[in-house]
């Protein structure tokens, strides 16, 4: 049966201090937890640091209490966030540093920006190109490194569950699986994500739990449960398809700016997206989930 690791990401802290964020995670009752680079205006581990400052920011991850599953981009040293590879190489290393199995990655964006002007075919193209070849090149040495790299649905060649079956295939690793994040499907892509989310749950290894309320590009990301998104059945399918893995909550913010939410609010936010989402698995249990 599958088992599902209810957490939650620092990210909704990030105006907070890391200790700050491990500490709402905590009092809000979850176990596991995801990793946000950045906390009080500062990175966590700089694109210059050594294994002493991410040995530094493990103790007090380990400390906490909570057990870090996943973790979102590490710059890598020349800060060009158009170089996808150097960017994985550098998530793969700070990953296996600070013990955090899971790596998120996601591809390029097709709007030059925002969601207005379409970049040129070509240029979009070639950009796809290279970030195929990143995975490529990265997905050995996540494996030797004990990771796997999560691909994230955020638009273009990672838009929907189906494309990203389809870089998993084209790949061909399996050190390079899916992060599902039924949020981001509904935002980006305006799909409903319990029929999205079928096209690719063999392959999905965790979750970024988000819920969206509203039509496509409306910026909504309320409490989980309080949006349009059937968490219960997006488990139920992933389940169904042989997942176990952490599910840890992103967003809590609605339309407000997540930057001007006081911790205490995050705090209750986070406990209530917890009783929801027991609730979801729970739910979820006739189909086979367990919640760990």
């Amino acid at each position: 049966m599958g088992r599902l690791e209810l957490g939650a990401h620092t990210l909704p802290y990030r105006a907070f201090p890391l200790a700050r964020a491990l500490e709402g995670i905590a009092r809000a009752g979850f176990r596991y937890v995801g990793i946000w680079n950045e906390h009080a205006g500062a990175p966590l581990v700089p694109s210059d640091a050594g294994p002493s400052v991410m040995r530094a920011v493990r103790r007090q991850i380990e400390a906490s209490g909570l057990i870090a599953r996943m973790a979102f981009r590490f710059p890598a040293a020349n800060g060009e966030p158009s170089e996808p590879a150097a960017a994985l190489r550098r998530t793969i290393e700070v990953g296996a540093e600070l013990g955090i199995p899971f790596v998120l990655s996601s591809g390029p964006s097709p709007y030059r920006k925002g969601f207005g002007e379409r970049k040129r075919d070509m240029l979009f193209h070639r950009e796809a190109q290279v970030y195929f070849a990143a995975l490529r090149e990265a997905a050995p040495l996540a494996e030797r490194a004990g990771v796997t790299i999560v691909i994230k649905p955020h638009m273009g060649v990672t838009g929907t569950g189906e494309d990203l079956a389809d870089i998993v295939e084209l790949i061909d690793h399996p050190h390079v699986r899916i992060c599902y994040d039924a949020g981001n499907v509904a935002f980006y892509e305006g799909l409903q994500p319990t029929e999205d989310v079928q096209a690719c749950a063999r392959y999905v290894c965790a979750v970024c739990v988000k819920d969206h309320r509203g039509p496509r590009f409306h910026p909504d990301f309320p409490t989980p449960g309080e949006g349009d998104v059937d968490h219960a059945q997006v488990f139920r399918t992933l389940v169904e398809a042989g997942f176990s893995g952490p599910c840890l909550v992103e967003r809590v913010d609605g339309q407000q700016r997540a930057a001007d939410m006081p911790a205490a609010t995050i705090d209750a936010a986070l406990e209530h997206a917890r009783r929801s989402l027991e609730g979801a698995a729970e739910r979820a249990h006739a189909g086979g989930a367990v919640r760990a």
